[in-house]
């Protein structure tokens, strides 16, 4: 039992009890604030630089910017029918890599069947049915796709697999060599 005389006390912990509360509840409502203010900023600064390119676009002659722009064929086995799907991916040439994957995935309408998560780009070789190189996201984001095709012409002779992969698989590398065959369409390795 509290005497009468630590009374005041206990009500002086209280407040500050509750003042501390108000305290931390005002401080994560500024950090809050804080990180929307950044992202704001940061909004701004990516619109800035998307502007600054489409200036540059807009300074090209038509034909410049038709050189500027690859034509890929993109194939895809269609993780619910099974199907081998092919569609033309057309992209400026400076496109990071994420940014082709991206448009491949929407191209291929895989949306309501899988994340873009378990999907990746592999450099394929239709004639042979063979995967040569993979573009693995944390190796190849830094990479545009002219830098990976190599070369100067609106279109490019090698082709895009977007590989998917089932929840608890891992994708298997391919090095830029004939030496790691696999069948797409049959799933089995040769």
């Amino acid at each position: 039992m509290t005497r009468p005389d630590y009374q005041p006390l206990v009500d002086n912990k209280r407040i500050i009890e509750k003042l501390q509360e108000r305290i931390t509840l005002m401080n994560m409502e500024l950090i809050t604030e804080r990180e929307r203010n950044e992202k704001i900023i940061k909004d701004i600064k990516d619109l800035k630089e998307t502007e600054g390119e489409e200036i540059e676009y807009d300074s090209l002659s038509d034909d410049e910017v038709e050189n500027q722009i690859c034509a890929f064929k993109v194939h895809c086995k269609h993780p619910v029918t099974g199907k081998l799907k092919k569609s033309t991916l057309r992209v400026h040439k400076d496109e990071l890599l994420p940014t082709v994957l991206d448009k491949a995935y929407e191209l291929m309408e895989l949306a309501p069947h899988i994340p873009i998560e378990r999907c990746r780009l592999v450099n394929y070789d239709y004639q042979n049915d063979v995967m040569h190189q993979s573009f693995d996201h944390d190796e190849s984001q830094h990479l545009t796709i002219g830098e990976i095709a190599g070369g100067d012409g609106a279109y490019y002779y090698f082709r895009l697999f977007l590989e998917t992969r089932k929840e608890n698989e891992k994708f298997k590398k391919y090095k830029n060599a004939s030496d790691e065959l696999l069948s797409t369409f049959n799933g089995v390795h040769v």
